[in-house]
């Protein structure tokens, strides 16, 4: 049993709960989460906003999905196809105006937006949150071929296996390969906002990578989806979503964005590559899920600033598009306790 109560807050509505009721999930979010727990009627985003920002605790986690929590819209900051920015960020961001920082770390338990999976909630709160690695953990690096450039540098930084890329590579192919077995999965794909499943390119071929039909079973893994709209969650299924059924299939958490994200073909890391290479080290380096998170995007801001002198719009959409989903104290780590990254 794990009773985090003095450092985080779990904010729940009434709806959910009652979906969930032959589950106690409140004594299953007690027994896992936290005991602190806020059951509320209204979904008024500004006044949740208060309830996280005034309360004692230094973390939020947030379940259930778009319909009963929903994201924050936010005014996009780039003029790209995007009308709005959904985040959790400003839940926890005291600046009103801009939203680029967190004063708390912020995580979602999310729920499917539909009555077919009734026991969602159930089974993401059993996963294994303290993932063990006993001499090298495995990590998957898919993406597509027109930023093979860029993959190799995640290989050569994180130690990953072998690049692959799609094409030659394609959701046909694959079968279950990048989920089996992994601690880490990395993806780095397109996307797009009407479909859920993921893409490659080379030139202006976009063939289908990845698809909810190529996850199986992984009780010891963690996912890393750097694609545009990986995180979009909104009106989705655990079959037509990437995240929600890597969570349902065992996954501790996914780190992913919900509009359209930007990086580069070639290093040095910027943008989405950057924000992501900080929270990889940071979780390397022994610390959990949400603080991983809390941790990048402040060091993100800094280096932004000392480097460029300025935060420009793209950095500005980054901070906000990238969510956490699945158990906020998730780890990796040597099976010792050790972490990965001294």
């Amino acid at each position: 049993m794990s009773d985090h109560s003095q450092e985080t807050l779990v904010v729940i509505t009434e709806k959910t709960v009652q979906k969930y009721k032959q589950y106690n999930i409140i004594d299953k979010i007690s027994l896992e989460i936290s005991s602190s727990i806020n059951i509320i009627k209204s979904t008024d985003q500004n006044r949740l906003r208060r309830i996280c920002l005034e309360a004692a605790q230094q973390s939020i986690v947030l379940i259930g999905g778009h319909k009963t929590l929903p994201f924050f819209s936010v005014q996009n900051p780039v003029s790209d196809s995007d009308s709005a920015v959904y985040s959790d960020l400003p839940y926890v961001s005291k600046e009103a105006s801009r939203f680029l920082v967190p004063d708390k770390k912020i995580c979602r338990i999310p729920d499917d937006d539909s009555d077919i999976t009734t026991d969602f909630l159930f089974k993401v709160l059993n996963n294994n949150k303290d993932i063990k690695i006993d001499k090298k953990y495995n990590m998957s690096n898919y993406g597509a071929k027109s930023w093979e450039h860029i993959l190799k540098e995640v290989e050569k930084t994180f130690k990953t296996d072998p690049v692959e890329t799609c094409p030659p590579q394609n959701k046909d192919i694959i079968r279950e390969k990048f989920t089996k077995d992994k601690n880490i999965i990395y993806f780095n794909l397109h996307g797009v906002m009407s479909k859920g499943e993921l893409y490659g390119q080379n030139g202006r071929e976009f063939p289908p990578a990845f698809s909810t039909n190529n996850i199986c079973n992984n009780n010891n893994g963690i996912a890393i989806i750097t694609s545009c709209y990986g995180g979009y969650i909104i009106n989705r299924r655990v079959d037509t979503s990437v995240p929600l059924s890597l969570l349902y299939n065992g996954f501790a958490g996914v780190f992913c964005s919900t509009s359209i994200s930007y990086g580069t073909a070639r290093p040095p890391l910027i943008l989405t590559d950057n924000l992501i290479n900080l929270f990889l080290t940071s979780l390397l380096k022994g610390d959990d899920f949400t603080t991983a998170l809390f941790n990048a995007k402040k060091e993100y801001l800094v280096n932004v600033v000392s480097t460029k002198g300025r935060v420009i719009n793209e950095d500005k959409k980054t901070l906000l598009q990238f969510n956490i989903y699945g158990n906020p104290y998730a780890t990796i780590k040597y099976n010792d306790g050790s972490n990965i990254i001294k």
